[in-house]
């Protein structure tokens, strides 16, 4: 299994020196999600227009995990995201537990 932190670190870094360290202090400074864990990193932040939406500023991590932690974040019902790199992908908002039954993830992830 791929480190994600590891991975996650390296990817931001080799787009612009500093830019993981910038990337966590700017999600903290507006109370945002910071979860780092060997399968997962994941940051993001509340939407300013609908405080239960958490738009993912970045996300690295497996599929199950990264629903596994959207799940247990109990503030929020949505969440806003662009799939890609590029930047100009269309931005997607889902319904956090409704996209994770979706793709098959709910119910294994609801048992923790």
């Amino acid at each position: 299994m791929t480190n994600r932190i590891t991975a996650g670190r390296e990817f931001l870094e080799a787009q612009v020196p500093g830019l993981y360290a910038e990337t966590v202090r700017q999600v903290v400074a507006v109370n945002g999600v910071v979860h780092i864990a060997p399968d997962c990193m994941l940051m993001g932040i509340p939407c300013p227009d609908s405080p239960r939406t958490l738009y993912i500023v970045f996300a690295c991590a497996q599929l199950h995990a990264l629903f596994g932690v959207l799940c247990g974040l109990r503030d929020y019902d949505r969440v806003r995201f662009k799939r890609g790199f590029k930047g100009n992908e269309q931005m997607r908002e889902r319904n956090i537990r409704e996209y994770a039954r979706h793709l098959g993830l709910y119910d294994a992830i609801s048992r923790y």
